[in-house]
């Protein structure tokens, strides 16, 4: 089974794509919309970039969202959970949601554990990447790969917990 997990953002959306039956990467990045666009267009451009390569893959996992103290970023965010939600449903997707909580656990890690030691877990599955993306690193600039770690963890948690 395939699967694709996503760390959705307006900013830069992580994806990874893993094969359930052996935990195998297949693909991973992240989108980065132009900052000039639109919220609705950078939906769009997300939806369309996501589109070109993964159209038929049947299971679909997001990191449950985070509301913070900016709310109108936190309702942004949602819109793009929103139509991600209906365009991959409409596709005939299943959609399954991963609490941040829950990913953390699946690790091994508590609850409260920081996304930097849920990507040194990711790491222990797929050493290669420190070298092929880069360490873990949450500063918003070319080098940021908060994103993908996210998404790679987002998934790899999914699968793992379909083999218990």
């Amino acid at each position: 089974m395939i699967v694709l997990s996503l760390d959705p953002s307006l900013s830069s959306t992580g994806y990874a794509i893993i094969d359930s039956n052996n935990h195998t990467l297949i693909h991973k990045g992240k989108i980065n919309p132009s900052k000039k666009l639109s919220t609705d267009d950078k939906v769009q451009n997300i939806i369309h970039t996501l589109q070109t390569f993964c159209s038929s893959i049947p299971y679909v996992v997001l990191e449950d969202g985070y509301v913070g103290v900016n709310m109108r970023g936190s309702l942004k965010l949602a819109e793009l959970r929103g139509a991600l939600i209906a365009y991959f449903k409409y596709n005939g997707c299943e959609v399954i949601h991963q609490p941040p909580k829950e990913i953390r656990k699946r690790f091994g890690l508590k609850g409260n554990a920081t996304k930097e030691e849920v990507s040194k877990e990711v790491l222990k599955y797929y050493p290669y990447l420190e070298y092929d993306i880069g360490p873990y690193s949450d500063k918003p600039n070319k080098r940021k790969t908060s994103d993908i770690y996210d998404a790679i963890a987002t998934g790899l948690s999914y699968v793992l917990n379909l083999k218990e």
